[in-house]
């Protein structure tokens, strides 16, 4: 399965997490006639971070003219996701280095930020598809999913400014610093598109 971001609930834009993420997932159940209904498992990651989900889900799916050579199907997994990495952010997020004035203290700051991503809670993937039939067990399947992805964020600011006390006999600035860290938290979804080749039997 590979999942591709449409928009992320906060405007961000940082490459890891507005990236692909792949994975695969495996379902066992019964088969009602045109009924499935079943429990699975997985694993879902994205390649440019160390952060693995286990997604652990219910399913039910419900086929369209089974029996025939293609039929087609709609269903839904709904469960949880958990970061099984051993540091739950591992998305980098890399802010630009800001410089600002004020002019009426005499002085000037700079700060930059950076931080990190992970993801978990909740597992929910509607989906739609269509299956070729290969004999009276087995079928491939291809299908389009919707998966939102709710991300954690953690973000580290350094903040360092500089005041001008006044000036020495060279008549240059004479400066005092002062240096400030901080750290944010925040969520947001990444609602994503998924597509997926799988194998029934």
């Amino acid at each position: 399965m590979t999942t591709f971001p449409i928009s992320n609930s906060n405007g961000t834009t940082f490459d890891d997490a507005s990236g692909i993420s792949i994975g695969c997932t495996t379902s066992h159940g019964v088969q009602f006639k045109n009924l499935f209904v079943g429990v699975g498992t997985g694993a879902m990651f994205i390649p440019s971070s160390y952060n693995v989900g286990l997604p652990v889900f219910a399913e039910a799916r419900w086929d369209f003219f089974r029996g025939r050579t293609i039929n087609f199907f709609v269903g839904c997994k709904i469960g949880g996701i958990f970061n099984i990495s051993d540091d739950k952010y591992g998305i980098n997020v890399d802010g630009e280095k800001n410089y600002y004035y004020f002019e009426s203290d005499n002085s000037y700051a700079d700060y930059n930020y950076y931080g990190d991503a992970g993801y978990g809670n909740l597992y929910f993937q509607p989906s739609v598809g269509m299956r070729f039939r290969l004999n009276n067990t087995m079928g491939i399947n291809l299908t389009l999913s919707y998966l939102p992805m709710k991300f954690n964020k953690e973000t580290t600011f350094h903040e360092h400014i500089s005041y001008i006390t006044g000036n020495d006999s060279w008549g240059d600035p004479i400066y005092s610093h002062e240096y400030n860290d901080w750290t944010e938290y925040s969520k947001f979804w990444s609602h994503r598109i998924a597509l997926s080749v799988g194998i029934d039997f």
